[in-house]
């Protein structure tokens, strides 16, 4: 990690308000094409979730100072606003996961060890198993066809949301 932190130092001091994302930081793993792969997506991911993290969290402060903002994690976790600015991949499927584990807390809270859960939004129908009041947690997974190697919330998507309009095309 050390030449990778040089190397980041050095962009940020030689190309101010350049992104910089390094491996060691966002998917420190030894398979090299699932760490590639991981960090040039969280890479890509950096400057829409930094503008979005700093915005939301100027807002809040200005109506609520001293909240402490968390952000729903791809495994269902949670991660301060601050931590996001490193690690953008790891906002992915955020919803869908934080769906999954809301359902895992509801299902030990009436002492259900075992539920598929359903997580229907506009434009998705999501699905996910609570085993021993627990969402299952995959770190090899993709998205998009990219192969991430993160902690996500096995969540699937197995079909259209209720925002979803279905219609038979007719035409000629």
């Amino acid at each position: 990690p050390d030449h990778e932190r040089r190397a980041r130092d050095i962009l940020r001091r030689e190309l101010p308000g350049v992104y910089v994302s390094i491996s060691s930081e966002v998917c420190p793993e030894f398979r090299e094409f699932e760490r590639t792969s991981t960090v040039a997506l969280s890479a890509y991911l950096q400057p829409i979730v930094e503008s979005y993290v700093e915005k939301l969290t100027g807002r809040l402060a200005g109506r609520y100072p001293g909240v402490d903002l968390r952000l729903i994690q791809a495994s269902g976790g949670a991660m301060r606003a601050p931590a996001a600015r490193g690690r953008a991949v790891n906002l992915l499927n955020s919803g869908p996961a934080g769906g999954a584990t809301a359902a895992a807390f509801l299902a030990r809270l009436v002492g259900e060890n075992r539920i598929v859960a359903v997580d229907m939004g506009g434009t998705s129908f999501d699905i996910s198993l609570i085993v021993d009041g627990m969402t299952h947690v995959a770190t090899d997974s993709s998205f998009e066809g990219f192969p991430i190697k993160i902690a996500m919330a096995d969540v699937s998507v197995i079909g259209a949301g209720g925002g979803s309009i279905a219609w038979v095309d007719r035409g000629g």
